[in-house]
């Protein structure tokens, strides 16, 4: 509706505070927030993801703050931190995070692992990766391993499994235009049949990855409906061996963000995060 409509494209037009994930295998957020309050103006802890800091005007680049160089905290939105406990990795388990870019959730899946087990961060981009790696080293973590695989390509991926894959497609990123404004000049609406072609090609690629019994979770920094309910609709249609699933095992803090098919929505004038869509799915035993 118009009202819904207006408030969104008003928060998308606000500045965001930077976002922060405490890193739990080194401290804690009050530790954080006590470091933060010394070097930034301004500093709270996240509405929504346990593990969320909010700050504005550091003192310096955020990469040359003092618990930033520790590997105290990684900057990523709390809706991107929803996501990955969503995805709920466990400790001892092996996991794919499909296609990792600059690590943000790979960082937080290997926390949520307590640095145990296995993560396989894949992406086509070398050179994110590598980046990537130097990431998980400022945040001592060491189960990662890095693979450059274009898993479109016919051999991009092998035919190992995992417990858990996490599918972060490329996407028209409409739900990040707080932090890249440009992107509203870049998308037309004639892309998003094409993002979404690109979304269930590789969901399709990555489900046999899955062991059965295994999670796969698929998201997006989008709330477009084609590359949402339009792509995971495709999905159980060509995959019927995957099942969605239910939020009553949800903890408290995802519940009022996944409705009654188990589809989690995040809203900028809503929740005040970035616009993120996921869907966990289970595959059948």
């Amino acid at each position: 509706g118009e009202a819904q409509a207006a408030s969104l494209c008003q928060a998308v037009n606000e500045i965001p505070p930077v976002t922060a994930r405490v890193n739990t295998l080194l401290t804690n957020r009050s530790r954080v927030i006590a470091a933060l309050e010394t070097e930034c103006g301004e500093v709270a802890a996240g509405a929504l993801s346990p593990e969320a800091v909010l700050f504005r005007n550091p003192a310096s680049a955020v990469s040359s703050l003092e618990s930033h160089r520790k590997g105290w905290f990684q900057v990523q939105d709390e809706a991107a931190q929803l996501v990955v406990h969503l995805f709920d990795p466990k400790p001892g388990e092996r996991v794919l995070d499909a296609c990792a870019g600059l690590g943000g959730k790979t960082g937080h899946i290997s926390q949520q692992m307590q640095n145990r087990g296995k993560v396989i961060a894949a992406d086509r981009d070398g050179n994110k990766l590598s980046r990537l790696a130097s990431e998980m080293d400022r945040l001592s973590v060491s189960i990662v391993e890095c693979r450059t695989i274009d898993l479109l390509q016919k051999d991009g991926a092998r035919s190992e499994l995992f417990d858990r894959v996490l599918l972060d497609a490329p996407c028209s990123g409409l739900g990040v235009l707080r932090k890249n404004p440009d992107a509203r000049w870049r998308t037309k609406k004639k892309d998003l049949k094409r993002f979404a072609g690109h979304q269930l090609g590789l969901l399709e690629r990555v489900a046999p990855l899955v062991k059965p019994a295994g999670v796969l979770v698929y998201a997006v920094c989008t709330t477009e409906p084609e590359e949402t309910d339009g792509v995971v609709d495709a999905f159980l249609t060509s995959c019927p061996d995957f099942q969605p699933f239910r939020p009553s095992e949800l903890p408290g803090f995802l519940t009022d963000l996944v409705d009654d098919r188990g589809r989690f929505f995040t809203f900028p004038h809503r929740h005040g995060t970035d616009g993120f869509f996921a869907q966990r799915f289970i595959r059948n035993s």
